[in-house]
């Protein structure tokens, strides 16, 4: 209380701090230690100190003040700064956000710092002077400080082409203008599916290269600041690259190719989704959806590995169950059950499989057909809350309602071909 003249000290007098404060009399002496103790002697009490005569100051004291020297400390991981714990967690959030600000801003400086520089721009290479510490480009021919030499070089080269590219889509977008009933092949499907990008915010995803898929999962649905129908920016851990598009296709691809070998099974004629009921709560199986409909907007692969089963449900929400057969199931229990059957001699050993399966009629060699189709059904059926959740996560960009409409158009990027070299490709890549 240095420098303060004149106190008074009130006490508390319970309800919550919905009670009047009442003041504490001093002695003849003043505040006495004496007095304070009888105060306190009557329970937990909260003294308030109110000076008469001047404001406290209420400005927080700097990370490095003396009061803090004794007290426990760590080091923010953004700024790097150290600092007592109590102050640093107040301290994180507003950090965070200004390092957020702070990259929005020097990522779009960058962007139009390479359209600036670019070969369209080229700026007076005679009327320049670079002086010390600073560098002259060999493509756009500017002048830049020796340590971003690097990272604008890196840029520079392909500021042309982007330029280029972004003006040439952006015509077709604006000028075709395509609709939803105009579309005649597949192309103009991921034409009209790009144009349904919300470039205003974007869907950042921060990510390593270690157990990418599983990470890029959980990344997928923690992010608050943006959604899926935003442009998609990916940051690599550890990597100085600024995603202009590559590394969101870098991404797509990755995630893809985890979606078709953790979620799916099968062979290269198609695959149906694993079943699974802890993935199904986790919601990865919508955000697979997500993943689908993202992939197919800005320019990743098509996930052209469904049955046609499953791609037929994907479109109405239903499919032909008296077209399936048992090269449908892809279960290897049920495949395996299936096989089973076919050679038995004697069902009665597989009584508690075949009646889990919902068959309720005679176990007679002569009923193989409906047993088999008993398998077959149930093996399907009880995936279907996986293709519905698969079914949600799609309805970003509308892709739901666009493969509804043009079914047979649309299945090129679902249902892989016969001829297909891709399927022979993975079947390479997976062994």
């Amino acid at each position: 209380m240095e420098g303060v003249e004149g106190w008074l000290f009130y006490k508390a007098s319970g309800g919550h701090g919905r009670r009047k404060l009442l003041a504490i009399p001093p002695d003849v002496d003043g505040y006495t230690g004496r007095l304070i103790r009888s105060v306190l002697s009557a329970g937990k009490t909260t003294m308030y100190i109110v000076p008469l005569q001047q404001d406290l100051d209420l400005t927080p004291l700097p990370s490095d003040a003396t009061e803090f020297q004794k007290m426990p400390k760590a080091a923010c991981q953004v700024c790097k700064e150290n600092m007592p714990l109590h102050i640093l967690a107040l301290h994180i959030e507003n950090c965070m956000e200004s390092a957020a600000d702070d990259d929005e801003d020097w990522q779009s400086e960058v962007q139009v710092l390479s359209v600036t520089n670019s070969p369209l721009v080229r700026p007076n290479k005679e009327s320049r002077d670079c002086g010390q510490d600073r560098k002259e480009c060999p493509i756009c021919c500017g002048c830049f400080p020796s340590d971003e030499i690097v990272l604008h070089a890196s840029l520079c080269g392909e500021s042309l082409q982007d330029t280029l590219n972004y003006s040439t889509d952006s015509c077709v977008l604006r000028e075709g203008n395509l609709s939803m009933a105009d579309m005649s092949s597949d192309d103009d499907v991921l034409q009209w599916l790009a144009s349904q990008v919300d470039a205003s915010k974007d869907f950042k995803i921060c990510i390593t290269r270690d157990n990418l898929f599983q990470r890029g999962l959980i990344q997928w649905q923690r992010q608050k600041k943006g959604s899926p129908v935003n442009k998609l920016n990916v940051t690599f851990i550890g990597e100085a690259g600024i995603d202009t598009g590559a590394l969101s296709k870098e991404f797509l691809t990755e995630m893809m190719h985890g979606i078709e070998r953790r979620l799916f099974e099968g062979s290269g004629k198609g695959k149906s989704p694993v079943y699974s009921i802890c993935d199904l709560e986790n919601g990865f199986y919508r955000t697979a959806g997500e993943v689908f409909s993202v992939s197919l907007a800005q320019g990743g692969p098509a996930p052209c590995f469904f049955r046609n089963w499953c791609y037929q449900f994907l479109t109405t929400g239903d499919f032909d169950a008296l077209q399936l057969t048992k090269d449908d199931v892809d279960d290897l229990e049920y495949a395996l059950l299936i096989e089973r059957v076919e050679a038995a001699t004697d069902l009665t050993q597989f009584t508690d499989e075949i009646v889990s399966c919902g068959y309720t009629g005679l176990l007679k060699l002569d009923q193989k057909d409906s047993i088999i189709r008993a398998i077959v059904l149930h093996a399907t059926m009880r995936l279907t809350p996986m293709l519905q959740q698969i079914r949600n996560g799609m309805k970003v960009y509308n892709l739901l309602d666009v493969i509804g409409k043009h079914q047979t158009l649309c299945s090129n990027l679902f249902v892989p071909k016969k001829d297909d070299d891709r399927v022979r490709m993975l079947d390479i890549k997976s062994s």
